[in-house]
């Protein structure tokens, strides 16, 4: 089959679906299929996305990765496009981000993301976690470049780079390193517009963050996540120790949790500053608020947290091998055709 086929791992997102399938049915050059890999939704994801005209793989289990990789290679066509589900595409997004594919100027494109947070834990993942942009065109003009989403790519890049690592972290980054590493002509596709519109929770970020903390360790870099991490704990303890030989215990544990604090604010004030106007003016929100401020220092501490536990889970399940993670193939429950609207 000619044309591109559209892979998207999906799991629980029925609420977020509709709009990434509705935009990719207007597209001014639509995907000869959509295919959704449903990795043991217990919504209506599946439904959903029958209705919306999506061919839907359901699998037992799979990290995004995984279900990228399974949809890959059940798809038709040679040219494969991937997107996540809470994303949603400009009208004429996909046409222009496979036109180097089509002309043969490139091998894999990266259309433009515009991070749109839906909420304020959202815009403080993409502001104190992490930069809400990567790669930078102009001092004036700056984009989000996301390797496993957002970006098109011919077959033989998927086969020859091994396809997406299992990891639940790192796997869009190690792809991009091995299409890199093969030389493979890339493009990035300024008009193809991609929106992606994130929305957190509390208890769902700081999970997701553990469990990118342990697969950062699983992966083999771990310098990635924990080296600054380390570093800042290691100040910590030096200041509790020195407090703890000048004026005893309480005192030790006071300036070291002291210290943690007042680094911790100072992390998330510099990080707020310099993201100031993406909060302002992308995400309605008064970066100098004390709501804001309160909250995205609240955000790192949990980060620290979450990723000490991330640490201990590695050492306890993996290193000691009471239950590691493995990886094993999903196994594939069943396909679905599109269906009609009720």
């Amino acid at each position: 089959m000619s044309g591109v086929s559209v892979v998207i791992p999906a799991k629980n997102e029925a609420s977020t679906l509709p709009s990434l399938l509705e935009s990719l049915r207007q597209q001014s050059l639509p995907p000869s299929e959509v295919i959704v890999v449903d990795a043991g939704s217990c919504d209506e994801t599946t439904r959903i996305a029958r209705q919306k005209g999506a061919r839907v793989i359901r699998v037992d289990y799979a990290y995004p990765g995984q279900a990228r990789n399974i949809g890959i290679a059940l798809a038709c066509s040679e040219i494969i496009a991937c997107w996540d589900a809470d994303m949603r595409l400009a009208p004429s997004a996909l046409g222009h981000l496979i036109q180097p594919l089509m002309e043969g100027s490139a091998d894999i494109a990266y259309s433009r993301i515009e991070v749109y947070p839906q909420n304020l834990l959202a815009a403080l993942r993409f502001s104190v976690l992490e930069p809400p942009y990567t790669h930078i065109l102009s001092q004036r003009e700056k984009t989000y470049i996301h390797f496993a989403a957002g970006v098109a790519f011919r077959r033989e890049v998927w086969e020859q780079s091994g396809g997406f690592p299992p990891w639940r972290a790192r796997e869009d980054n190690e792809f991009y390193a091995r299409v890199s590493a093969l030389h493979f002509q890339q493009a990035y596709v300024h008009e193809a517009i991609t929106f992606w519109e994130p929305s957190e929770r509390w208890s769902g970020l700081l999970n997701k963050l553990r469990v990118y903390a342990r697969h950062n360790l699983l992966s083999g870099k771990p310098q990635e996540w924990y080296g600054r991490l380390f570093l800042l704990y290691l100040l910590y303890t030096v200041v509790g120790i020195s407090g703890l030989i000048g004026g005893g215990v309480p005192f030790g544990i006071f300036l070291f949790l002291s210290s943690i604090g007042g680094v911790t604010l100072m992390r998330t004030l510099r990080r707020v500053i310099r993201y100031r106007h993406f909060l302002r003016f992308r995400c309605s929100l008064n970066p100098y608020s004390p709501r804001t401020l309160l909250a995205g220092w609240a955000l790192l501490l949990g980060m620290d947290v979450a990723s000490l536990v991330g640490l201990i889970e590695w050492i306890i399940l993996d290193k000691l091998r009471l239950k590691p993670e493995r990886f094993p193939p999903s196994r594939i429950l069943e396909e679905l055709s599109p269906s009609l609207p009720e």
